[in-house]
């Protein structure tokens, strides 16, 4: 049986417990840390229901990740499988890739837009 402590009021406020604990610690005997009762081997049964709530929960967040990975992949499979195909760059199409309609020098503007014809390369320090 839990009885009401004569150092109630000073221990407490000096190390701010709060109210369930008070009477888990306040005991008949008198004041023990949290240190004293775990050397002794002590545990309240309140405290081994938290250490197993807290095992739950880090089960259940292990299987919530597991889930998710699961549907992120199945979901990428599927995008993947209705995703239109690419169309094929020409090679034409890579040169144009810097068009833009307002040019300084019109002739710069139409040797980048101009095709590549067989063999040429592309004048370097336009782009």
């Amino acid at each position: 049986m839990v009885q009401a402590c004569s150092h109630r009021t000073a221990c407490h406020q000096q190390l701010n417990i709060q109210k369930h604990e008070i009477h888990s610690i306040c005991t008949d005997e008198g004041y023990k840390s949290e240190e004293q009762r775990r050397r002794q081997g002590q545990r309240s049964t309140h405290e081994e229901h938290l250490i197993h709530l807290m095992h739950e929960r880090d089960e259940m967040r292990n299987d919530a990740k597991k889930n998710i990975l699961k549907l992120q992949e199945d979901n990428g499979q599927n995008y993947d499988k209705k995703r239109k195909k690419s169309a094929s760059i020409q090679g034409w199409r890579l040169r144009c890739n810097s068009a833009n309609p307002v040019w300084d020098w019109p002739q710069a503007a139409t040797k980048i837009l101009q095709p590549l014809r067989s063999g040429e390369s592309q004048v370097e320090g336009l782009l």
